[in-house]
């Protein structure tokens, strides 16, 4: 089960190394995407997964943290919420 929930965090990274240039010329600096330089594989993740965010809530017209509240605080939550109800009925 981990295996799919990593597949799309990899399809991400994989997308962000080949796109970063086109995207930041996108945004034309209306954005700072997370710049420290990883030396790890979970830093690297990391760093993948908010530039992956940023990338997105500007896209759809939010910001950073806007996106992060809907997704962590917000929807997951439900989502937990909900397969919680449907696993005891």
């Amino acid at each position: 089960m981990s295996g799919i929930i990593l597949i799309p965090i990899l399809i991400s990274i994989l997308i962000l190394k080949n796109f970063r240039s086109k995207v930041w010329h996108f945004f034309n600096g209306r954005t700072k995407l997370y710049s420290v330089i990883p030396d790890n594989k979970i830093d690297q993740l990391f760093t993948a997964c908010v530039n992956y965010l940023v990338i997105v809530a500007n896209y759809i017209g939010m910001t950073y943290n806007e996106i992060n509240i809907w997704i962590f605080c917000i929807i997951w939550p439900l989502i937990t919420l909900v397969l919680f109800v449907l696993a005891i009925i």
